[in-house]
């Protein structure tokens, strides 16, 4: 499910019926989006193989009005990376806050998550596989909850540093060149007309 470029999309509140993704979900730079209220009874996504969005679960991305996840109250695994980026008004993302199991990294990277939205966001979290990367959000006191079991054999784990440099911030895992900031996102997604 690829949700991008779609200028005018203001809520995406559909796909009740879908209960799983055999790829990635991504929603990515929709201008005019506020809420995600869809998804409902999605269960699991599974990563995308191959291609532009090789490695993704759950990715949602540059969409600069985007305020509230309420949807996907059903979803306990996400087989790939599960990212926040660059939503830099997004203030509630309770509704993917059942997610018990992410196979590849956590990222929540320039967001308005507070402590609280984002202890309701990872309330449900046991096991991550990747790194964890939270940082340029609202607030620069984060914590993991204290059942996560596994978090990644050789995982970093960059948190509670909001406040950090340019310089401080980890290099793009995914192929681009420079910092992560509130205009250039860890993931390198494809651009389309």
């Amino acid at each position: 499910v690829n949700i991008y470029n779609a200028a005018a999309l203001e809520t995406i509140s559909g796909f009740g019926s879908l209960t799983s993704v055999g790829g990635a979900c991504v929603i990515n730079n929709n201008a005019a989006l506020e809420t995600i209220s869809g998804f409902r009874n999605l269960i699991n996504v599974r990563k995308s193989v191959g291609g532009s969005f090789d490695g993704m679960g759950v990715v949602v991305a540059q969409n600069p009005n985007l305020k509230e996840i309420s949807g996907f109250g059903n979803l306990k695994t996400v087989d790939g990376d599960f990212a926040l980026d660059s939503s830099p008004l997004l203030t509630n993302a309770s509704g993917l806050g059942n997610v018990e199991s992410v196979g590849g990294m956590l990222e929540c990277v320039d967001t308005k998550l507070d402590k609280e939205g984002f202890a309701a966001l990872v309330t449900s979290l046991v096991t991550i596989g990747g790194d964890i990367f939270v940082y340029g959000n609202d607030g620069d006191d984060f914590d993991v909850p204290g059942k996560l079991d596994n978090w990644g054999a050789n995982a970093d784990r960059t948190l509670n540093s909001a406040k950090a440099t340019e310089a401080q911030r980890p290099t793009n895992n995914f192929g681009g060149a420079g910092t992560p900031s509130a205009t250039t996102a860890l993931f390198t997604l494809p651009t389309y007309p």
